[in-house]
């Protein structure tokens, strides 16, 4: 339904200070959300979008009326000006569903300026059981400390409970299957603690598939097996983003369930180690599962320097090869992470050398980012950029978050078999 509302206009955003939040972190003044309705700063105006009766535009109208300098008109639009429609005229959705971000109440509060729904957190990379648990401690601290920001994420359900109560669902996820440790009984118990994503692989050979650094695929192992039928059987997805061509086909094409690629691109675009060849993807889409398109430079054409258009254009001819409705976002955005960090998701506890993965030694740390994409209020340059490529509405909603809500909504509940 729409509501009517109203756009208050200015000859510059500095000329109401009244209607912007800024950041506790720095002087990067920027639109935020206040009573489920919008504040957008453009060049040229501040625009307030709220509910006739709401009280911030009772306030605002009369401190507009003060404002004797500024050129100030007011209009109606629709309650949802400022932000791209999807079918019907509901508001898209927006999933990110990979994020291992340096997390803080800024980042929090970006989300919910980006009007981020849902996000898939990375909880391990190489930690093991005992450690992970001490994530999902630290996770309920936030969840504690931020309610009215993020909210825990287990269930499809969860990301409509976060979009009505304006706040963002968090899904946890492992790159890497070292919190099950050598024991498959503890698939279940993670499971249960919140987990709903675990990758097989994190570039190297485990016990369950081989990594795509290594040198030969040998495929999924006995153990991978059996750890894919356990993880179909209680609903936690299996994701093979760092894996080997080989170990994501026989992982696609054995899973009773569909499976994932979080993040990553197609390596005919960008030919990173890291992206996927078409016969993976293939595989994956062909059995129902997901693709998340990563903005990670080491990912991208061009690496930092590349484009939105090129972006968007590679996202809609991979929806004319494999369908719009298994393509999604998984940005992989790492942000206010130390360079410490990324030493860590290459190494690990496995070697004593550097291993500099993507990077190299002369550029060693996190890459810079694209500048259309920097944080979590950057998610309606995707939208509007998709939008341009000539992608239908549903398509573009479905990219920003119907297919990986749907994807929950199917994948996450354990096996009635």
């Amino acid at each position: 339904m729409m509501t009517t509302c109203v756009l208050i206009k200015h000859s510059s955003p500095e000329q109401h200070d009244g209607l912007k939040t800024r950041s506790k972190t720095g002087n990067d003044a920027r639109p935020a959300r206040k009573h489920g309705c919008h504040l957008v700063a453009g060049r040229n105006c501040l625009r307030l979008i709220e509910p006739m009766n709401s009280p911030t535009l009772k306030s605002a109208r009369g401190t507009c009326a003060r404002q004797t300098e500024a050129q100030t008109d007011v209009e109606t639009v629709p309650e949802n000006y400022g932000r791209c429609m999807g079918v019907g005229g509901a508001i898209m959705m927006r999933i990110d569903n990979l994020q291992y971000a340096n997390w803080s109440d800024k980042i929090f509060r970006q989300m919910r300026e980006g009007d981020v729904d849902a996000a898939h957190v990375t909880i391990a990379y190489h930690e093991t059981f005992r450690e992970t648990v001490l994530n999902f401690e630290q996770w309920n601290r936030w969840f504690e400390l931020y309610p009215d920001m993020i909210m825990k994420g287990q269930w499809a359900s969860d990301v409509d409970v976060a979009r009505k109560t304006g706040r963002t669902a968090i899904f946890f996820g492992f790159q890497n299957p070292s919190p099950m440790e050598d024991d498959i009984g503890l698939i279940e118990i993670l499971h249960s603690l919140g987990a709903r994503f675990m990758q097989l692989t994190y570039n190297n050979q485990s016990l369950l598939a081989t990594g795509c650094y290594e040198a030969e695929d040998t495929g999924i192992t006995r153990m991978g097996k059996q750890v894919i039928k356990e993880m179909n059987r209680v609903g936690l997805v299996i994701d093979m983003s760092h894996s080997a061509d080989r170990s994501t086909i026989e992982a696609a094409d054995s899973s009773e369930r569909p499976i994932a690629i979080t993040h990553a691109n197609p390596y005919e675009w960008s030919p990173a180690l890291r992206n996927k060849k078409d016969d993976v993807i293939r595989a994956v889409t062909e059995n129902g599962g997901m693709l998340g398109f990563s903005v990670y430079p080491h990912h991208l054409k061009g690496k930092s320097d590349c484009t939105l258009a090129s972006f968007c254009e590679m996202i809609a001819r991979t929806a004319e090869k494999f369908g719009a409705q298994h393509l999604g976002i998984g940005t992989d955005l790492c942000q206010d992470q130390p360079d410490s960090v990324v030493e860590w998701m290459r190494v690990g506890r496995w070697s004593k050398d550097i291993d500099y993965g993507e990077g190299s030694a002369s550029a060693a740390g996190f890459p810079r980012m694209p500048e259309w994409f920097k944080d979590n209020r950057d998610f309606g340059n995707v939208e509007r950029g998709l939008r341009a490529t000539g992608l239908s509405d549903a398509d573009v909603a479905g990219i920003m978050g119907d297919n990986w809500h749907r994807f929950y909504a199917e994948n996450f509940i354990p096996n009635a078999g």
